[in-house]
């Protein structure tokens, strides 16, 4: 297995923490935890308070989306079918899930009801993967996109929240891969991980417009490939990303 170092960029500096750091507890959910093997991933905070995180259930051979509180009660399966990669909305509502298989490019499940609210393919030529991050007023949902018969069309895009209209690109990778990760808090800038066909380059950031793109990371610094693609600290002078110093590092 794989050892991660957790890492701190500010500005173009980046801070280093300890491989054997000991990390903190994460919250206690002994109930989200049972004695059948079930492991819990993508845990994320929402601004209610609650906790959103996929869990693999061995006895259903798929993942399962649950929110709970920080203490571990209120366990609640927010979605009743295999899906992963859940994302608050700023407002707590909803979440953003990759599901189904239906073509849809964003699944979005009410927090209150269960209810699914799915949103079309904005553009028949592109392959999008709408699943957040959320802009931070909630109005539009990122994409990682691939264009079907133009790979110089990948990149990242953004949809609007309300109806899956209004697509604007915001990054070009002509045959890689740009992952999103998140917003700045004031909604200006959106940080992600580039990857080509060798996997991940590095972490980087841009205006949501397109333009001042930079490179955050140093060269030679190993990207963890799992979906954690950078998360914004709350005052926007820190980004956090996790890493690996090398391939065969244990």
């Amino acid at each position: 297995m794989k050892r991660s170092l957790a890492y701190v960029v500010a500005g173009a500096l980046l801070l280093g923490a300890c491989a054997d750091t000991e990390q903190p507890p994460a919250p206690d959910a002994s109930d989200a935890s049972d004695a059948s093997g079930a492991t819990t991933t993508d845990v994320l905070p929402g601004p209610t308070g609650r906790i959103v995180f996929k869990r693999l259930d061995p006895s259903l051979g798929f993942t399962v989306i649950y929110t709970v509180n920080p203490d571990g009660s209120h366990l609640e399966q927010l979605f009743p079918e295999e899906a992963e990669a859940p994302r608050w909305s700023p407002d707590g509502t909803e979440v953003a899930i990759f599901c189904c298989g239906d073509g849809m490019a964003a699944h979005l499940v009410n927090t209150g009801t269960g209810d699914l609210r799915t949103l079309p393919p904005p553009d028949p030529t592109l392959e999008t993967y709408c699943g957040g991050p959320w802009s931070p007023d909630g109005t539009r949902l990122t994409c990682e996109s691939f264009g079907m018969d133009d790979p110089s069309r990948n990149g990242i895009y953004s949809i609007r929240s309300s109806d899956g209209g209004g697509l604007k690109r915001i990054t070009s990778v002509p045959r890689g891969d740009d992952l999103p990760g998140d917003y700045s808090p004031d909604g200006d800038q959106l940080v992600f991980v580039r990857a080509d066909r060798n996997g991940p380059l590095g972490v980087f950031v841009t205006n949501v417009d397109g333009t001042g793109l930079q490179r955050m990371t140093p060269s030679g610094m190993i990207i963890d490939d799992s979906g954690f693609a950078g998360r914004w600290s709350p005052k926007g002078d820190q980004i956090l990303v996790v890493a690996r110093t090398a391939e065969d590092h244990h």
